[in-house]
Formats: structure tokens, C-alpha cells, sequence
């Protein structure tokens, strides 16, 4: 079980204070859920998974402070299981993001505006490049002398980097999920990235990493796959997940689940 650290700060997202993945529980409180033009005012509280200073994941809870504190504590013990394949997709989301920054950068040498001169962008790639980016002077010609490609060749170092990072955390990811010989645990609904909002849940990315690693053994054994559904639909992942995640026919899913069902 990972740390559980109270939010002293009651800050919102809260500050990480231990290092590694660690949980953060808030006090008790009011919780706004935007409705219409207002909100909507509820009583509970909030849990982070954080990796070590980020937010990678929230869980509103919705509870009388009596029994606030227990069910933090029960959140946290259902996540951490699935706590370091979380933290490395939400790694892997971020250098995503950080690719199309850097793309976006690129875009205005071919479509510059009115303070983007090759030697502006170049300066604002810089600030998102580090040591192993930049050409090693000796085989650097002189700034001056072609200050436009300077800035793409400095672009695709910093894009060819993160993309390697990306691709090493969701190695990791499907590396962290729990051993494929054993029953999953149960994942908890509810559980979100904290940036974007717009990347649907965590239970959704651990359906596609589960069935991303069925695929990777290429073994394409339907029985395999067939338990595989079951244990994730066992595991609180729903089927929309698992058809969002693998392509596979809702009435394929329905035809499996109604098959274990009748075994049992």
C-alpha cells in the first residue's frame, strides 16, 4: 500500500509532499459540479493519486464527514494496485502533450505571425529543450548563418526525445499491470486525470492497456480472449470500455459474458 498524506493545505489540486506515488485525501468540505448556468452544492471530499509532485488522478467522494476518512482510506486501498500503471499512462499523456506543444511551435516558421521570426521560435523551443537536444557545438554552424533550420533541427531532437519517453512509459505501464495469470483486482469507477478532463477515465486507459498487452502475446487465442472480457467486466470495467478499448462487437461481448454465465 502506498503513503496516504492529509492535505494540510486543503488545496485544490493539493500539493504533493512525499516523494513517488502516494495518495492525498482532502478534509471535508463542499464539493461544486457545474449544472446548467450554476452548480450543483454537495458535502464529501476528494482523493489525489499523485506522482511524487503531480496530479495524475481525482475521486470525488460524496459522503457525511462522519464517514468521509474511511472511505478515502477504502479508495485508496482499491486504486493501489492499478497506482503505478495510472501514474505511467499519465506520463506517457503528458509527453503527448508536449509533442503537439512543440509541434504547434514548428507550425510558425510555415505560418509565422508577426513575432515569429526563425530566431523567436528557436527561443521558445529552447525553453522546452534540455542538454541532449541541443548540437553539440562543434558540429553547430554559426547561428546566424541559418537561424530556420536551426529551429526545426532543435524541434525534431525535442520531439524525437519526448516520443521516446512516451513510448518507454506506456512499456512501463503495461509492465506495472497486474501479472495476467492472476484474477484482476477490482478497479473503482470514478477515478479521472486531473489534466486534461477531457480523457475520459482511468478505468477506460487500464481496459485499453490490458487489452493492448492480450494482443501484444499474439497468441490470438479466442478462448484467451474470451476470459479476458470476463475478467475485466468481473473487474468493474464496463462493456462499453472494453469495446471502446478493443473494437470487439458489443453483440460479441454480450455473446461471451451470457456464455460464462451459463458455465457457471
Amino acid at each position: 500500500m502506498y503513503p496516504i498524506e492529509r492535505d494540510s493545505h486543503d488545496s485544490y489540486p493539493p500539493r504533493g509532499e512525499t516523494d513517488g506515488i502516494h495518495f492525498v485525501t482532502s478534509p471535508h468540505g463542499e464539493i461544486l459540479t457545474p449544472y446548467g448556468t450554476g452548480y450543483n452544492v454537495d458535502a464529501g471530499g476528494y482523493v489525489w493519486l499523485m506522482d511524487g509532485e503531480t496530479t495524475a488522478a481525482r475521486l470525488v467522494i460524496r459522503t457525511d464527514r462522519r464517514f468521509l476518512e474511511g472511505e478515502q482510506e477504502e479508495a485508496a486501498r482499491e486504486l493501489a494496485p492499478w497506482a503505478r500503471t495510472v501514474t505511467h499512462l499519465d506520463r506517457a499523456r503528458r509527453y503527448v502533450r508536449q509533442v503537439s506543444q512543440v509541434e504547434r511551435t514548428l507550425d510558425d516558421l510555415d505560418y509565422p505571425g508577426p513575432d515569429d521570426d526563425p530566431a523567436a521560435v528557436y527561443e521558445r523551443l529552447a525553453r522546452l529543450a534540455v542538454p541532449e537536444d541541443r548540437t553539440p557545438p562543434a558540429d553547430r554552424p554559426a547561428w546566424r548563418s541559418r537561424p530556420d533550420a536551426d529551429a526545426r533541427e532543435l524541434g525534431a531532437r525535442i520531439r524525437a526525445r519526448l516520443e521516446r519517453l512516451e513510448r518507454e512509459e506506456r512499456s512501463a505501464a503495461l509492465a506495472a499491470l497486474p501479472a495476467a495469470e492472476e484474477s484482476l483486482p477490482v478497479l473503482p469507477r470514478g477515478w479521472k486525470p486531473w489534466w486534461p478532463k477531457s480523457e475520459g477515465t482511468w478505468t477506460d486507459a487500464i481496459a485499453e492497456t490490458l487489452f493492448e498487452r492480450w494482443r501484444a502475446s499474439g497468441t490470438g487465442d479466442t478462448r484467451a480472449r474470451d476470459d479476458l472480457i470476463r475478467r475485466v467486466t468481473d473487474a468493474n470495467i464496463s462493456k462499453s470500455a472494453v469495446h471502446r478499448g478493443t473494437g470487439i462487437a458489443r453483440t460479441t461481448i454480450d455473446r461471451v459474458l451470457a456464455a460464462g454465465e451459463e458455465a457457471s
